[in-house]
C-alpha cells in the first residue's frame, strides 16, 4: 500500500499562502479602483459582505488549483522541487542559488524585451500599453508584481501548464517514457494561447491585440519553459522580477507593467 500522500501539504501549504497574499493585492487594486478620483477606500464590512465571501471564494478556488498542479505533477516531474526537497531535508542550497540566477536573468531580459516592443515596434503606431500606467496610483503599481508573479504562475503555469502536459502524456504512445519535449513546448504554446485569449476577442484594432498578445507571450513563453525546467518557484521568481523592474521604470519614466 502505497503510504505517499497524494500531495506533500507542507510545499502547499506556503503556495497557498503565497497565493492568498496575491489575493490582498488584488483586493487592494480593486478597491482603489471602485474609489476612483476620490482617492478614499471605504468598505462596509456589513454591506459589502460579498466582498470578503468573494475573496475566501477564490482562496478555495486557487487551493484547488495548486492541489490539482501538484498532485498531476508529481509523477510528471512538474511542480515545486525546491519546497519538495526542502521539505524532505535534501540539500538545496546549490539547486537554490542555480534556481536564483536563471530566474533573476530571466525575468530581467524578459521586462526588457517587453519594455522594447513595446516602446520601439508598436509605439509608433498604437498607444503604449505601459504608458497606461502613468498615473496609477504608486500602492497599485506596487501591487502588480504579487498579482502577476504569483497570480498568473499558479493559475496559468501549475495548474493549467500541468494539466495540459498531462493530457498530452496520456495520449502519447504507452511505450514512451516519461513527459516528451515536445508534449512539454505543446503545452507552453497551449497555456500561451490561452493567455491572450481575452486581448484578441477585446476591442477591434488588430494592432492593439497584435500588440498585447506579443507582450504577453514575451513572457508566457519563456515562463512556462522555466517552469518545465526548474519548477514553480523559478517562474514565480523570475515573472516578478519582470514585473518589479517596469514598476521601477514606471518611477523613473512615466511607465509601468504589464
Amino acid at each position: 500500500m502505497n503510504q505517499n500522500p497524494a500531495v506533500n501539504w507542507n510545499v502547499f501549504a506556503p503556495l497557498l499562502a503565497a497565493s492568498t497574499v496575491h489575493l490582498v493585492f488584488a483586493l487592494i487594486i480593486y478597491l482603489f479602483q471602485r474609489a476612483g478620483t476620490s482617492g478614499e477606500i471605504s468598505v462596509n464590512f456589513l454591506g459589502e459582505g460579498y466582498l470578503f465571501i468573494a475573496f475566501f471564494g477564490w482562496v478555495l478556488i486557487l487551493g484547488i488549483l495548486i492541489f490539482i498542479g501538484l498532485y498531476l505533477g508529481r509523477d510528471l516531474g512538474l511542480g515545486a522541487p525546491l519546497l519538495e526537497g526542502w521539505t524532505r531535508g535534501e540539500p538545496v542550497r546549490d539547486r537554490v542559488v542555480s534556481a536564483l540566477k536563471v530566474s533573476l536573468a530571466l525575468g530581467l531580459g524578459v521586462a526588457v524585451v517587453k519594455y522594447l516592443l513595446d516602446w520601439l515596434v508598436f509605439s509608433p503606431f498604437v498607444p503604449a500599453t505601459l504608458s497606461q500606467w502613468r498615473e496609477v496610483p504608486l500602492l497599485l503599481r506596487l501591487a502588480i508584481p504579487f498579482q502577476q508573479g504569483i497570480g498568473d504562475e499558479i493559475s496559468y503555469r501549475l495548474f493549467w501548464m500541468t494539466v495540459l502536459v498531462w493530457i498530452i502524456h496520456k495520449l502519447e504512445k504507452p511505450g514512451d517514457n516519461g513527459v516528451s519535449a515536445r508534449g512539454i513546448w505543446l503545452a507552453i504554446l497551449g497555456v500561451g494561447l490561452l493567455s491572450i485569449a481575452g486581448p484578441l476577442l477585446w476591442g477591434t484594432d488588430i494592432l492593439v491585440k497584435l500588440q498585447y498578445a506579443a507582450i504577453i507571450l514575451t513572457g508566457a513563453i519563456p515562463f512556462g519553459w522555466l517552469y518545465g525546467k526548474k519548477g514553480i518557484e523559478s517562474a514565480i521568481i523570475a515573472h516578478f522580477t519582470s514585473s518589479i523592474l517596469l514598476v521601477l521604470l514606471s518611477l523613473f519614466q512615466g511607465i509601468g507593467p504589464v
